[in-house]
């Protein structure tokens, strides 16, 4: 009994420390195994909840926004640079394709930016009535494009083609016009043309032709005028210079004839309706007053116009047609020793336009310019002393005072008179004079305005 009592002390007695470190091991088995799974799972948590966040942010009722760069727009040709790509070889040239070599030199010397180009000035159109003597000779001008209409004798033109060629640096037109075959329009033809080179002749009868052919002073200029090309400008015929469209209005029709010493050769006269943007100006060479009512009846659209070239140098133009162009400026294109009639003149600025003569002795050469919208004019000379013979006026109703002009020398009187208020006082020319007649009570001002623009004022009270 004994015996066995000590057997089973002994095997309660075991160790124990073999079995804790059996445990301990166990235990950080499973630690390292536990830790290990958990970063296993937080990752593919990770992982789930990124690839399910789209579905997330759209359920959500208050979705986070997010921020992205604003696309860059795709450029349009009007708000780029071209570029500039060449053939590098005639088979490319020929194929229209240039080798990826030659596209990329172009790119890097010519690169598209994405950088709106700067706004370019609004094209102009000039048009100047040249101080020729009495005669015609008109310039074109609208950028590199210009045309020039005939220009008379070629002792009167040569200071004007100088002053185009060396001033205003042209040195080419694109038409040359002959209104018809008098010397006194197209006498200088072969000096013009030996002056410029020139595109186009634009005529409407043989007889132009012949009296530009024999009027050039030297063989060389009869080759230029036989070899420069040639085109028709008949009723209805457009052309244009620029955006400018000159449009050919007269004659209505055209009559042969074979002397340019013939008289009758004024019926032939190209009438010509230039128009640009909101403004337009009626050239009419020497036509004559068959031809403008001619035009009147047919086609009255194409009479309105803001400045009109008085038809024959210094000669009267018809009344009926002066007042249906409502012209705000009229050219007389003449020398001074052939000033228009001061009747004339009077009647033209009793249709509300103001006169502008070429002579020597007044505006000399006188420019139009227009960018489509505004019209401005400028003199080659200015008005020389002038004045009035008073200041202020007081007059009665009914009743009718002169006001006299005077200049430092001899000077056609072109004075165009204006009032303030039409309703107190009515303007009526006369020579070197003006009536003012009193229609009602009140104040004004009377303004006399000069061919250069300079202006004098008579401060008009009118009583009962």
């Amino acid at each position: 009994m004994k015996k066995s009592a000590s057997r089973r002390k002994k095997q309660k007695s075991t160790p124990i420390i073999p079995i804790l470190i059996l445990m301990l091991a166990l235990i950080g088995i499973t630690l390292y195994i536990a830790v290990h799974f958990r970063e296993a799972s937080s990752k593919d948590n990770i992982s789930d909840k990124t690839a399910a966040a789209p579905a997330y942010t759209e359920k959500a009722e208050t979705p986070v926004p997010t921020v992205q760069p604003e696309p860059t727009p795709e450029p349009t040709p009007s708000e780029t640079l071209p570029v500039i790509l060449e053939a590098s070889s005639p088979e490319e040239a020929a194929s229209g394709t240039p080798s990826e070599a030659t596209v990329s030199q172009a790119t890097a010397l010519e690169p598209i930016l994405e950088v709106p180009l700067a706004e370019e000035d609004k094209p102009v159109l000039q048009v100047y009535f040249m101080a020729v003597g009495r005669n015609d000779g008109i310039l074109l001008r609208m950028g590199d494009e210009c045309a020039f209409i005939d220009g008379g004798m070629n002792s009167n033109v040569r200071d004007a083609l100088e002053y185009i060629s060396d001033t205003l640096g042209v040195k080419k037109l694109k038409y040359y016009i002959a209104t018809h075959g008098h010397e006194d329009h197209v006498g200088c033809a072969g000096l013009v043309l030996s002056t410029f080179e020139t595109e186009t002749i634009l005529y409407n009868s043989n007889l132009s032709i012949q009296t530009m052919m024999e009027t050039a002073k030297t063989n060389e200029a009869r080759k230029i005028i036989d070899s420069t090309e040639k085109q028709l400008f008949l009723l209805n015929d457009t052309v244009t210079l620029g955006d400018a469209v000159l449009t050919c209005v007269g004659p209505q029709k055209v009559v042969p004839r074979r002397d340019r010493k013939d008289f009758s050769e004024n019926e032939n006269s190209i009438i010509i309706r230039l128009t640009y943007g909101n403004h337009s100006f009626l050239l009419t060479g020497d036509a004559t007053t068959d031809e403008f009512l001619e035009l009147l009846k047919t086609h009255p659209e194409y009479v309105p116009c803001d400045v009109i070239k008085g038809a024959h140098h210094d000669n009267p133009i018809n009344k009926d047609f002066l007042n249906a162009t409502k012209a705000k400026y009229y050219v007389y294109s003449t020398g001074h020793d052939f000033p228009p009639e001061s009747w004339d003149i009077n009647r033209v600025r009793e249709a509300g336009a103001r006169v502008f003569v070429t002579s020597s002795n007044n505006a000399g050469t006188t420019l139009f310019t227009t960018d489509g919208e505004e019209l401005t004019v400028q003199v080659e000379n200015t008005a020389p002393y002038w004045k009035l013979d008073r200041e202020k006026l007081r007059l009665s109703v009914g009743k009718t005072a002169r006001c006299t002009y005077s200049a430092g020398r001899r000077i056609i009187d072109t004075i165009q008179w204006t009032t303030s208020d039409d309703s107190i006082v009515r303007i009526e020319y006369g020579v070197n004079r003006v009536k003012i007649h009193a229609l009602a009570p009140g104040k004004c001002t009377v303004t006399a305005t000069h061919f250069d623009g300079s202006t004098k004022e008579i401060i008009v009270e009118v009583k009962k």
